[in-house]
This record gives C-alpha cells, sequence and structure tokens, in this order.
C-alpha cells in the first residue's frame, strides 16, 4: 500500500530531526526530502511547528501503545521480578524513540510552551499507569510516588543511552530487589 502524502512528510520530518535536530531542520529541508514544494507542504500542514506535534503525537502514541499493551499482560505484572524486567526493556528497547523523547523535550522546553503541557499531561498519565501497575502487585499509598521514581529512573539511564554511557550497571535483578524493598517497607 502505498504511503500517504502527510505521512511521508511525518515519517521524513522525523529521520531529519533525529539525524539533525529539531531546530536545525527547515522546511525546505522536510519538502526536499519528500520532494515536493513547500507549498504543499504548507498545504497539509500549516507550519513547522504543525508537523513538530505531528511527529510528538505519533511518539507518545508508541509510548502509550508499549505502556498499554504491558498493562493488558497480567502474567508480567505478577511479579516484581518481570516488573523490572519490563521497564528495563522499555529503557532500551529502541534507541531511535528515546532520542526523540529527549529531542521533542528540549524543543518543547525550550521553544514550544504548547508542546511542554503535552509532556506534562503524558508524564502524568504514565506514572499512572506504572503505580496502577505497581498496585496490582500490591497495592500502596505511597505507589504514585515510586512509579515517579521508577520513571525518572527510565529517563536517567536513557539519558546515559543517548550521550553513550555504558549501562551494564542496570541489572533486572537490583532494579526488581529496590522496587520490591519501596513496596514492602
Amino acid at each position: 500500500m502505498k504511503k500517504d502524502l502527510k505521512e511521508k512528510i511525518l515519517d521524513e520530518s522525523t529521520k531529519l530531526f533525529l539525524k539533525y535536530g529539531i531546530s536545525e531542520t527547515g522546511v525546505a529541508d522536510i519538502s526536499e526530502a519528500v520532494g515536493i514544494s513547500k507549498g504543499t507542504l504548507y498545504y497539509h500542514f500549516k507550519n513547522k511547528n504543525a508537523i513538530i506535534h505531528a511527529v510528538a503525537d505519533e511518539y507518545f502514541y508508541k509510548v502509550d501503545l508499549m505502556f498499554s499493551t504491558f498493562l493488558k499482560e497480567e502474567r508480567v505484572i505478577k511479579n516484581i521480578k518481570s516488573i523490572a524486567k519490563w521497564l528495563v526493556h522499555v529503557i532500551t528497547r529502541n534507541a531511535e524513540l528515546e532520542l526523540m523523547h529527549y529531542m521533542l523535550l528540549s524543543y518543547s522546553v525550550v521553544k514550544c510552551p504548547d508542546l511542554k503541557t503535552k509532556f506534562k499531561n503524558k508524564y502524568t498519565e504514565w506514572t499512572s499507569m506504572i503505580s496502577e501497575c505497581l498496585d496490582r502487585y500490591k497495592k500502596n499509598d505511597e505507589n504514585y510516588f515510586y512509579a515517579k521514581l521508577l520513571l525518572s529512573i527510565i529517563e536517567g539511564v536513557a539519558i546515559r543511552n543517548i550521550i553513550g554511557i555504558d549501562n551494564d550497571s542496570l541489572d533486572t535483578v537490583m532494579l526488581s530487589n529496590l522496587i520490591n524493598r519501596l513496596i514492602i517497607n
């Protein structure tokens, strides 16, 4: 099936953002990569910010899908080691997804307050999803705090991945022990 033009614009924009950065990629670069005029690009997207938001929405969809898929896996949530294993898997799963996360997040902080608001909302959703997972393992009043902490650990390890710091020290057993100690105590 042939990709529609809007999808092709988003695919090429994503590639260019990952290769050169969001700020460094212009509308002319995108239209050239797609093989269309800037006028045609503007027919589909009002401006570069509209493209960035569409790329961000696609990114958020992928992350939400990973979380929701995990939350449906009852067998995974039955023990803390499997929760930790899944969190480690999320961190190391897709380098491009990690890089896009930080490019979009950085851009939102510096240049795009409405995208920053989307990130705030998504972090709240993701924290709630992790908290729900922890609640299903063992109900605890502090699980929302623990979920924020775990999300911060994921973020920290992802940053280390992006800048090339070895994460061999991220051990599933050690992470599961940490989660278990947090929840049990």
